[in-house]
């Protein structure tokens, strides 16, 4: 059961609310497992909710915009700034998370603005219709690790907020800037687009020149949309062994970035 001590240091006490919730009525539950389960409910009242003592550490850390919590011991230490926090048990909070075995704290944050990014300069990703939610999570954290500038979703690409997304981002979510473009919005940007592909007459990544690029990953099964691959002026592909045909889409964007 999590009691908080991990994140207690980082963080001033100053509670907005507390209060013991039981029943799956409340409407503050029916809330977070709303958040939990739609995304168009997600996106409808702007918010988001995580899970784990991991991804909580993290948005403390980075400032993230907390708007409630939910923890299963009493006796936890509510040290955050302005948040409304609610004791519910562990019933409810296995009821509420998308997870099988939930870490005891949950937590709903406000989505942050999509602020608008020069996509001229700099090296960004871009993932066009990535509809697996863990390889999005993970393109998120090795962008993140690797400094790119952004990560760009389009078109049917698995929605941030989708809890296996953000648990998969591993709390670099919180950090690293990711926006929604529409393809109109891609043109319109005056930017270098590169493609990247399994075809082997591709131009080879070794020796290639990445910089002040927008960086663009397909589906796995489908490759980079019609629309988009008109906006490539280059294609790259990864140097494999003849024996192999692709990689995972998460394992090659972290090998080019």
């Amino acid at each position: 059961m999590y009691n908080g001590r991990n994140v207690e240091k980082y963080v001033e006490k100053l509670v907005l609310k507390l209060e013991k919730i039981t029943s799956r009525r409340n409407k503050c539950v029916i809330h977070a497992k709303k958040l939990s389960e739609s995304k168009s409910y997600r996106a409808e009242h702007k918010q988001f909710i995580c899970d784990g003592e991991k991804l909580f550490s993290e948005a403390i850390l980075s400032n993230a915009d907390i708007q409630s919590v939910f923890v299963t011991d009493e006796n936890w230490q509510a040290q955050t700034n302005n948040i409304n926090v609610y004791f519910i048990t562990l019933d409810l909070l296995s009821y509420i998370s998308s997870q099988k075995n939930p870490q005891g704290i949950l937590f709903i944050c406000n989505i942050p603005e999509n602020t608008p990014v020069d996509l001229k300069i700099g090296t960004h990703i871009s993932l066009d219709n990535v509809q697996d939610p863990g390889n999005v999570g993970t393109i998120i954290r090795s962008a993140n690790a690797f400094g790119i500038d952004s990560v760009i979703l389009t078109g049917e690409t698995a929605d941030l907020y989708n809890p296996k997304t953000i648990r998969a981002s591993m709390g670099a979510i919180f950090k690293q800037k990711v926006l929604y473009l529409t393809y109109e919005k891609l043109e319109q940007s005056g930017a270098r687009f590169i493609g990247t592909t399994s075809n082997k007459k591709a131009q080879s990544l070794l020796g290639f020149d990445l910089s002040n690029s927008v960086i663009v990953f397909g589906s796995e099964g489908q490759g980079i949309s019609k629309t988009v691959e008109k906006l490539c002026t280059e294609m790259i592909n990864i140097p494999l062994d003849d024996n192999v045909e692709s990689l995972n889409v998460a394992t090659a964007a972290t090998i080019i970035m």
